[in-house]
């Protein structure tokens, strides 16, 4: 069952990321602005691509007939007759599961619009600084929850299949984009949905981006680029690095001046 998504209530937000392309966290720092992937841009094969729940013969053959019917209002009733009866006979040919896996791969191009900008709801997750941040070598951006960010929604994550009947239009929902498999947990994700068609890169407001962190293994040349960067903002912005403390096994914040 698909879990409708709430809103976070964290106080801040990260987004963990390499320092191989740093242009891009040029464009952040200096620019204001972000790039929100679409899903099919984002690691998980899955993602935005809900299974259909499989129905029968007849009510894939009536939802196609009704896209018919709605790309062209002005059919003859027999013109319509000797479609529908085209297209239910093909429906039985094919089969429920490869008619909808043709449903499903127009639909998912559609879906692939959306865009999805992906955050973590701590700083000294070990697991993203070493997945995302190129094994602690990279930065993560502190957001606070507020203007964009405010519309940050929780990922649940479970075992259960997610499925939808993608030939009940009525029925359908977004709720898919924030439910993952359990085996996703460990990032700890929120994410922000955007289905307008503003063009990437998003401007956000300045003020938002509250700390920049960089990782304990992060180069001296990078570390000094970003350093660079952060004293050309409009906008002070604290700068801070990560350091594994060995006694504890954790992370701990050191401000960098």
């Amino acid at each position: 069952m698909l879990v409708k998504p709430i809103k976070s209530k964290c106080l801040h937000f990260y987004h963990y990321a390499s320092a191989k392309e740093l242009d891009r966290l040029k464009v952040i720092l200096l620019q204001n602005q972000l790039y929100f992937p679409s899903p099919s841009e984002l690691n998980d094969p899955a993602e935005g691509k809900p299974r259909p729940r499989v129905v029968s013969e007849a009510k894939i053959a009536q939802f196609l007939c009704d896209r018919v019917r709605e790309e062209k209002p002005n059919l003859p009733q027999a013109v319509y007759q000797d479609a529908y009866d085209h297209i239910t006979n093909e429906v039985h040919r094919e089969g429920p599961e490869k008619t909808l896996g043709r449903i499903m791969k127009y639909l998912n191009l559609n879906l692939d619009q959306c865009k999805i900008y992906c955050l973590c709801k701590r700083w000294d997750n070990m697991a993203m600084w070493d997945n995302y941040a190129n094994k602690h070598t990279g930065y993560c951006l502190e957001f606070k929850n507020s203007g964009l960010f405010s519309n940050a929604y929780e990922v649940y994550y479970s075992d259960e299949e997610f499925t939808q009947d993608f030939t009940n239009l009525d029925g359908l929902n977004g709720y898919f984009f924030f439910c993952k498999k359990s085996e996703w947990s460990y990032e700890e994700e929120v994410r922000i949905l955007d289905t307008s068609s503003i063009p990437n890169p998003i401007s956000f407001d300045p003020t938002l981006l509250s700390q920049i962190i960089l990782g304990y293994n992060i180069s001296t040349k990078d570390k000094s680029q970003i350093i660079q960067w952060t004293k050309k903002r409009s906008v002070p912005l604290p700068v801070a690095q990560s350091h594994y403390n060995e006694f504890n096994h954790a992370l701990e914040l050191i401000h960098v001046d």
